[in-house]
């Protein structure tokens, strides 16, 4: 009888400890699992916000007065992608110049199939002035002459402080392909704006 007593104890006892031990591993699994979960969450937000909303600092006086360097603004790959891009729309566009190579927010003045001339300081696009901020630095006074047709796909992109402006006027006409996005609205510094 003893000896059966002592079975079974041993048996409760070894029961009890696979029990615990299944239980540890269940805990285990579920924590892996919410891991998995939690990761894939990021990874969605962080899609997201690379499509929806990607926050952008301003560095430079190119956009004053309408951006102004150290403002921050929310720019957009999906809503060019799916709007495309129009006149007065603020982008934002990856340049290779002899500073290196940066992303650098301008504003579309031409678009595809558009005459653009440039003359007497003044941006024309098809028969009409193109009017600019006149509260720029640069008032809206363009250097240079430029008489062109735009191909299909292609963007003229122009910064609103015209004279501290590295834009197509150096770089030439930017392909849709070579636009990453549209600014949003402004989220820090100066005035809350939609663009």
């Amino acid at each position: 009888m003893i000896s059966n007593c002592k079975r079974l104890d041993l048996q409760c006892h070894q029961h009890y400890h696979r029990k615990t031990f299944i239980g540890g591993d269940l805990a285990i699994r579920e924590h892996l699992k919410s891991l998995r979960q939690s990761f894939l969450y990021a990874v969605i937000v962080f899609i997201a916000l690379y499509v929806f909303l990607w926050p952008v600092r301003i560095v430079g006086v190119s956009m004053e007065s309408t951006l102004n360097d150290g403002d921050r603004v929310f720019v957009s790959r999906a809503v060019g992608f799916v709007s495309g891009y129009r006149h007065g729309d603020l982008v934002m566009t990856r340049v290779h110049d002899n500073i290196g190579s940066r992303y650098i927010i301008k504003r579309v003045v031409a678009i595809p199939s558009d005459t653009l001339l440039i003359e007497n300081g003044q941006v024309i696009v098809n028969g009409d002035v193109v009017p600019f901020d006149s509260s720029a630095n640069a008032v809206a006074n363009v250097s240079g002459n430029l008489s062109l047709t735009l191909s299909p796909g292609y963007y003229f992109l122009m910064g609103d402080n015209h004279i501290f402006s590295t834009d197509s006027r150096d770089f030439g006409p930017l392909h849709v392909r070579d636009i990453h996005g549209r600014v949003l609205f402004r989220f820090f510094g100066g005035n809350f704006n939609i663009y």
